[in-house]
């Protein structure tokens, strides 16, 4: 089996044009580079390509993969790679590296062996972020409202929050309708004045972030009326916390 390594091949025990211990600085040098992560663990069991543990950084932490192998499919090309995202591994195709992927390996195999390995790791990889979604959360309340209404959900998911935005069937009137978002039972506008308001005679608004704007997931969200209008209440509000996931 031939294997290419960052292009530099290791000569044979006793080669007498290179010599042993020419061979065992360049071992060194192989397993003192961040390529070594994720080495091809020889020897190989008929199909299964057995790799090395390795590590990977993603923003501020290191995580790591555990040793293992991957079973090739016969008399083809397999492309191996690295996924960080959802079901984080190292796993195999006979398609090409997936969009994301880390690639690692192009393996040949014949006849139930894997007759040729082409190491194409690299020192440096940028594993591309996350696109981020945007979402929201809504909450209904449909009656005249009061003071201290409240609707409350359980957040599905980690959100950055962007704005609320508030509609009503029939307009307050005489003062304005003020709404405050809690998180966890806690505020997200300390910021008073910047809390979602309906101007009397109007019927939505949206307001700036908040001050706190990172909900985790199964954080508790709530909407609650902090003034409603003082002639006319306003009746059926609509709201939505509009954010990142």
């Amino acid at each position: 089996m031939a294997t290419k390594n960052l292009g530099i091949a290791l000569p044979p025990d006793g080669d007498i044009n290179w010599g042993d211990t020419y061979r065992s600085a360049m071992s060194v040098l192989d397993a003192s580079t961040m390529s070594h992560y994720f080495a091809e663990d020889e020897p190989f069991d008929g199909l299964n390509f057995r790799f090395k543990s390795g590590v990977y950084r993603k923003g501020e932490v290191v995580n790591v993969v555990n040793a293992g192998s991957v079973l090739c499919t016969d008399n083809t090309v397999n492309y191996i790679f690295l996924i960080t995202e959802g079901e984080i591994g190292i796993f195999t195709n006979t398609t090409g590296f997936p969009t994301g992927s880390i690639p690692l390996f192009e393996v040949t195999t014949l006849e139930g062996d894997i007759t040729e390995v082409n190491d194409i790791r690299t020192l440096l990889v940028v594993v591309p972020p996350k696109e981020q979604e945007r979402k929201a959360i809504t909450f209904y309340i449909g009656k005249d409202l009061a003071v201290d209404d409240i609707a409350s959900v359980i957040c599905p998911f980690n959100m950055e929050i962007e704005n609320v935005r508030m509609a009503v069937d029939v307009a307050p009137a005489g003062s304005d309708l003020i709404v405050d978002l809690l998180i966890d039972d806690v505020s997200a506008f300390t910021t008073v004045a910047n809390r979602p308001t309906i101007t009397a005679g109007q019927t939505s608004c949206v307001s700036v972030a908040p001050d706190i704007v990172n909900v985790a997931e199964f954080s508790k969200l709530s909407l609650k009326v902090i003034q409603k209008g003082s002639s006319t209440a306003g009746k059926n509000l609509t709201i939505s916390v509009l954010g990142l996931v």
